[in-house]
């Protein structure tokens, strides 16, 4: 679990190696789910949604990192999902 979380980053967001920046959705979305599995959380849940939603597109679907990309299907459920989840560990149970 503290392999992952050395991922993390404060301002949201995972990355595939501590301390590399920047965040992309994929790892985002992986992390979150493992530490699901773990029965654990994120730190900064607020600011991973941020992260998240900062990806979608003005079409409405979701690219994989800040710098750029285009939306397509596979971004757009990790996105999702990973906003889903972080939601509920916002709200609890």
């Amino acid at each position: 679990m503290e392999a992952i979380l050395a991922c993390e980053s404060e301002e949201g967001g995972f990355s595939e190696r501590p301390h590399v920046k920047p965040p992309y959705l994929e790892p985002t979305y992986y992390s979150v789910e493992l530490l699901t599995l773990l029965g654990a959380g994120v730190r900064w849940p607020i600011s991973h949604v941020h992260f998240i939603v900062s990806l979608q597109n003005s079409n409405g679907g979701f690219r994989r990192s800040s710098v750029a990309g285009i939306s397509d299907f596979a971004n757009t459920y990790r996105a999702l999902k990973t906003l889903k989840r972080l939601v509920k560990w916002i709200r609890g149970p």
